[in-house]
This record gives structure tokens, sequence and C-alpha cells, in this order.
């Protein structure tokens, strides 16, 4: 791709992920392409519908939750690692949310993006895991299928995502702090 190409790209991204966190649902793709100032057809020529943007911007955050993984796997604290991962996977959690009625026709046809999503989220989580109790900062007999579905849970929950979050984390610390 070229440079001015994936230049837009991330901008419309970016502007399309904060556009969303500000307005919700009601988001268009005019406001989309305004705040990435790039004009509409440039928008349209990327992504030929308002699905496809969403469907990307959903993809766009999945990896920058992994990229974040990849970052923080060289931290020196454990347990800082661990809640740092948490906090970005929630913030993906509470996107998703802003964008379910949007996502939801799309992982309806492709289930199959739900179920990888979950098994990297467990996979990633258990690796931290494992090194903040290898650490002594984690408590032992924690399953990390049962803490990635509470947090999945902050989602759903009517309440803010820090709070719950926070509560899950104060959980699994081994001192309970």
């Amino acid at each position: 791709m070229r440079s001015d190409a994936r230049l837009n790209l991330e901008r419309v991204l970016a502007a399309a992920k904060a556009c969303f966190a500000e307005r919700g649902a009601e988001v268009t793709m005019e406001a989309v392409a305004s705040r990435a100032g790039v004009g509409i057809g440039t928008l349209y020529r990327r992504f030929t519908s308002r699905a496809a943007l969403v469907g990307a911007l959903y993809d766009d955050a999945v990896e920058q939750v992994a990229a974040e993984a990849a970052a923080l796997a060289a931290h020196t604290d454990e347990w800082e690692a661990l809640v740092r991962w948490c906090g970005a996977y929630v913030d993906l959690l509470a996107m998703k949310r802003t964008l379910l009625a949007e996502l939801t026709p799309l992982l309806e046809r492709r289930p199959e993006l739900v179920e990888a999503q979950r098994r990297r989220a467990r996979a990633t989580f258990a690796a931290f895991l494992e090194c903040a109790q290898a650490s002594g900062a984690a408590r032992g007999g924690v399953d990390p299928a049962d803490v990635v579905a509470l947090l999945n849970a902050t989602m759903t929950a009517g309440r803010p995502n820090a709070a719950m979050l926070a509560i899950v984390l104060a959980g699994i610390r081994a001192d309970g702090s």
C-alpha cells in the first residue's frame, strides 16, 4: 500500500473511532470523512459501506490490543503488564459495545471472528496471568477463562468499565489490594 494511502487509512480509522466514541451509532460516513480530512469519495473507495468501515474499525481495534500485548510482554513489572493489557481489552469491548448494532450482522455471518477473538484474549490473558503469578503479584488458582468472561461482561454492564475492571483485578491480586 502506498504511504499516502496508508496514512489516509490510519486517519480514517482514528477519525471513525473518535466519532463513534463521541456520537455512538449516529455517526455518518460524511462525519468520519470530514474528521479524517479526506473526501467522501476517498472514504467510499476504501470502504464501500458503513458496515465495511465498522468491520475494519473492529479488526483494527483487535489488532491494536494484540500489538499492546506484544509491547507489554517485555514489561518488567508483570502485574502492571497484566493491568495494562486488561485495560486495553476492556477499551476494545467498550468500542465493540458502541458498534454492536453495526457489528451484529457481520459477526452473525462470520461467528468465527468472535471465537477467534475470545481464544486470543484467553491465551493472551493466560500468559500475562502466569507471569504475574510467577512473580507473586497474582494469586494462584485463577482460571483465565473465568477472568476473561468477567472482562467480557463489562461490555453489557451498565456500570463504568473502569470500576468493574478494578473489581476484577482486585480479585486476582495476590494481596487483594
